[in-house]
């Protein structure tokens, strides 16, 4: 094989080349092949123009569309070149950003040859401005060659066809590159038949921007015509980027957490890796975190370009005794005193004992229970889980039964404190009484009177005084004992004590 002339490159008019007088049939339906892609071109002519395309023509050289000859139709694209020095012919498509694999189809009637040592190309691949994939009939006897340039910039040969291909003869040939430096892959078939395939292809190229149909150098003598071209461009979707959610992210073990993926890039296959040893491949899968401690989940997310990794932290403790609390309302109040109790424990507790303080109880977490008769009584929650139980209690003072006046009138009050468990008290009983707008016996008492404590622990009562009550309704007492230096002070609930009515 003679020695290969290097190619002298020019700049491209992109300019649609105008047709020549040709009778064509504008409208024929466009080829189309079952190779996968994108369709960048699906021509066969029969638009009188080669719109769209980079042509590229200097001197003798030519690029039309031709009647002269057509694979079906009328018309076809034919590429003309001679041995003069300015000659130069051909056109390209031009591939979209990103391809990353390209699939050329047409069909060829090469009419007249080159001169020896020279070729007649059938689709040349470029990388830019390098040509690092072409196919070819070699001039010097019609035989079937691929031409490969190498990393090292030297192009390598490989014979496809040792026959020779007829002149004036129309064929089929398909070329599939994927460009990958030194693993390219590299396919032919023609007329139908493989004839090449090798994805250890060493190339200079990682990329491929256009496909060529003609000579980028002069003097490439060729009549060529060329008809039914298709082709497609494989942009490979991006690898995915991947993310989720977790819900709960932190809780009580056994924790039962839902993980939903959120990953773009649609990805095909999902690893989860939850970080106590568990895992999965669903999508949206759920785990159960069995025992405390922090840990690390993670998703894998993968598709055909590549995979991604993101992690969350999962929380779980664990199970405590329940701290017991509740709220009573009312806590105070005349009998029969209905109180409402309300459990406010904190810990998940999954059992609740209520011990009312008067010999009743409840298993209820949100009891009602009424008192019947007047007292303190002590109220008392024990609130129970899986991990131990908790008690808390409260007061509820529950008074006599207080009588309403219907008109202002005159009454003689009466109230009494008894005093019991003391060591040897001294001081004052105070009792206040309270109009019945003062529900919570807060504001300055309507009647006040002192009462000495002389004889130690007892009963101490108020004196019979007629007082005069300007407004009518339900009057309250209040009391306090003041202590001493050996016991605390006392103070009675607001409208514990009763008092008798004088009608005045």
């Amino acid at each position: 094989m003679a020695a290969l002339v290097l190619p002298l490159i020019v700049s491209p008019s992109l300019l649609a080349v105008p047709a020549y007088a040709v009778t064509c049939q504008p409208g024929t339906s466009t080829p189309n092949d079952s190779y996968p892609g994108t369709v960048v071109k699906a021509d066969n002519f029969e638009s009188g123009t080669l719109s769209g395309y980079a042509v590229q023509t200097s001197g003798t050289g030519t690029v039309a569309v031709s009647s002269a000859q057509a694979h079906d139709g009328a018309c076809s694209a034919y590429v003309h070149a001679t041995t003069d020095t300015t000659s130069l012919a051909n056109f390209s498509t031009q591939l979209p950003t990103g391809t990353q694999e390209v699939y050329a189809d047409g069909w060829f009637d090469i009419a007249q040859a080159g001169v020896s040592g020279w070729d007649v190309p059938y689709f040349r691949f470029f990388s830019g401005s390098t040509r690092f994939v072409d196919v070819y009939r070699y001039d010097d006897n019609g035989q079937l060659w691929l031409r490969v340039l190498a990393p090292s910039g030297s192009f390598t040969f490989t014979r496809l066809l040792s026959s020779t291909i007829p002149l004036n003869t129309w064929h089929h040939v398909v070329i599939h590159v994927i460009p990958n430096g030194t693993a390219t892959t590299v396919q032919v078939w023609f007329d139908g038949a493989s004839v090449y395939s090798s994805n250890q292809v060493s190339t200079v190229a990682s990329s491929v921007t256009s496909v060529m149909n003609g000579a980028e150098h002069y003097q490439q003598m060729e009549d060529t015509y060329i008809d039914d071209l298709v082709v497609k461009s494989v942009i490979p979707a991006p690898a995915p980027v991947a993310s989720f959610t977790a819900s709960p992210t932190s809780g009580i073990a056994p924790l039962n957490v839902a993980f939903t993926d959120t990953s773009t890039g649609s990805p095909t296959s999902w690893s989860w890796n939850f970080g106590d040893g568990g895992t999965s491949t669903s999508q949206n899968p759920t785990h159960t975190y069995a025992s405390a401690g922090t840990y690390t989940a993670t998703l894998t997310a993968t598709n055909a370009t590549g995979s991604n990794s993101t992690s969350s932290t999962i929380t779980v403790s664990a199970l405590q005794a329940p701290v017991a609390s509740f709220k009573a309302s009312p806590t105070s109040g005349a009998a029969p005193l209905n109180v409402a109790f309300t459990d406010t424990s904190t810990g998940s507790p999954t059992s609740w004992a209520w011990d009312f303080g008067d010999g009743a109880t409840s298993t209820a977490q949100n009891p009602s229970h009424t008192y019947a008769a007047p007292g303190t009584y002590t109220a008392k929650l024990t609130a129970t889980n899986a991990a131990g139980s908790n008690s808390t209690s409260s007061s509820i003072a529950v008074g006599k039964v207080q009588p309403t006046a219907s008109t202002a009138q005159d009454m003689i009050p009466n109230d009494s404190l008894t005093l019991s468990g003391a060591a040897n008290p001294t001081g004052t009983i105070t009792f206040n009484l309270y109009s019945p707008n003062d529900t919570t016996c807060s504001l300055t008492p309507a009647l006040t009177q002192t009462v000495q404590v002389t004889s130690g622990n007892g009963t101490y009562s108020t004196t019979n005084t007629t007082f005069h009550a300007t407004t009518a309704g339900t009057w309250r007492w209040a009391s306090s004992y003041s202590g001493d230096g050996n016991n605390q002070a006392l103070n009675s609930a607001c409208g514990a004590e009763a008092f008798t009515i004088a009608n005045g």
